[in-house]
């Protein structure tokens, strides 16, 4: 039996054993969203949302063997469904600009902390991923 319609399935991408458990942390205490599976670099990451198929993928944009963009770029040319939302300690203007161009519906700066993050997980949620204001 899978989630329920207003329920999010994610996977967590972040080169960063800290930032990762901590954001991991956060999305848990949604209780509308499953963290399926946690990558440590863009190589595994792709593996893992080509394999789980999830709503959502959260995806830093530094990381070794794939970046958050290539990362983006890999399933949009598998065709994987899975929303891809950057995550970012760098998001100037240039950073978030690449991100929607290879095919990230959000891209979301880590210093605006889980707040920021929890307001485009539930843009997925509502089925209005990459919606601007």
């Amino acid at each position: 039996m899978g989630p329920a319609p207003d329920q999010l399935t994610c996977v967590l991408a972040d080169d960063h054993d800290g930032v990762r458990g901590a954001v991991r942390a956060q999305l848990e205490r949604l209780d509308w969203l499953e963290v399926l599976a946690e990558a440590p670099d863009g190589a595994s990451a792709v593996e893992l949302i080509d394999e789980l198929r999830p709503d959502v993928a959260i995806v830093d944009v530094r990381m070794p063997s794939n970046t958050g963009f290539d990362v983006c770029s890999s399933l949009v040319a598998r065709e994987v469904p899975t929303k891809v939302m950057l995550y970012s300690a760098l998001a100037e203007s240039s950073s978030i600009e690449e991100g929607l161009r290879r095919g990230a519906c959000a891209v979301v700066a880590k210093q605006d902390g889980f707040s920021a993050l929890r307001v485009e997980l539930e843009a997925v949620r509502q089925g209005r991923c990459g919606e601007r204001s």
